[in-house]
C-alpha cells in the first residue's frame, strides 16, 4: 500500500466516523428533528452514483469511500423515517446536541 492510499484511507476513516453522532443521535433518542431526508437521499444518490465510477476506475480508495458513504446515508435514511416525528427534549429546547 502506497502512502497516499494510506492517507485516502484515513481520510475515509475520518468522513466514516463523522457519521456516528447522527446516526447515535437517531438511534440513542429516535429524534430525527434537523435530518432532511431529501437531502440525504440525493447524498445516497450520488454515493452509489461515485461508487460506481469508483469501480469502473478501480480505485480502491474511493471504492472503499463511497460503499462506507452509501451504507451510512442510507443507515440515517432508514432511521430517519423510522423516528420521522419523533423530537427529543435537548431539540425540543431548541438547543444543539452537538
Amino acid at each position: 500500500m502506497t502512502l497516499i492510499e494510506i492517507i485516502g484511507f484515513v481520510g475515509s476513516g475520518l468522513v466514516i466516523w463523522a457519521y456516528v453522532p447522527q446516526i447515535e443521535h437517531l438511534i440513542k433518542e429516535h429524534c430525527s428533528a434537523g435530518v432532511s431526508r431529501r437531502a440525504y437521499t440525493l447524498w445516497f444518490i450520488a454515493a452509489l452514483l461515485l461508487f460506481i465510477h469508483a469501480v469502473i476506475i478501480r480505485d480502491i480508495v474511493f471504492i472503499f469511500l463511497q460503499a462506507a458513504n452509501a451504507l451510512l446515508t442510507l443507515t440515517i435514511i432508514v432511521f430517519a423515517n423510522k423516528y420521522r416525528n419523533g423530537i427529543c427534549s435537548t431539540h425540543k429546547s431548541g438547543k444543539d446536541p452537538f
